[in-house]
């Protein structure tokens, strides 16, 4: 029986490839953009890709309207090639969403981009 708890299936292709799990970067993150990024990182092992997008856009759709000076500069920090775990997860093929991700932008122009490449995402499944 496998441990569903500690290492669900819908993370597998991830962990295959690092050795470091998503919630080591998350635990950073604030509410709406933890979420997003939970999303992404699982939205094509878990079973129904489409929804899992549009759930990773609706949180970042709301941290992009609620987010402060402040939380942009200390994801400036956490979303920088300063940061080992957030490099490791733009170098992992698995994690296709970062393959945008360009370390010497701003986290806010990073996140507008993604914003876009996601609903990008879901017409392909429309």
């Amino acid at each position: 029986m496998s441990d569903v708890v500690n290492y669900p299936k819908h993370y597998e292709d991830i962990a295959a490839t690092i050795t470091i799990q998503p919630h080591e970067l998350l635990k950073d993150f604030d509410f709406y953009l933890g979420n997003c990024f939970k999303y992404l990182f699982r939205y094509k092992n878990k079973g129904n890709p489409k929804q899992d997008l549009e759930k990773a856009q609706w949180y970042l759709n709301h941290f992009l309207y609620y987010a402060t000076k402040k939380q942009y500069k200390n994801y400036k920090h956490i979303l920088s090639d300063r940061n080992l775990i957030f490099v490791a997860f733009c170098d992992n093929p698995a994690v296709d969403f970062l393959e945008i991700w360009d370390l010497c932008l701003s986290p806010k122009k990073n996140l507008k981009t993604l914003n876009l490449w996601i609903k990008n995402r879901i017409n392909d499944y429309i």
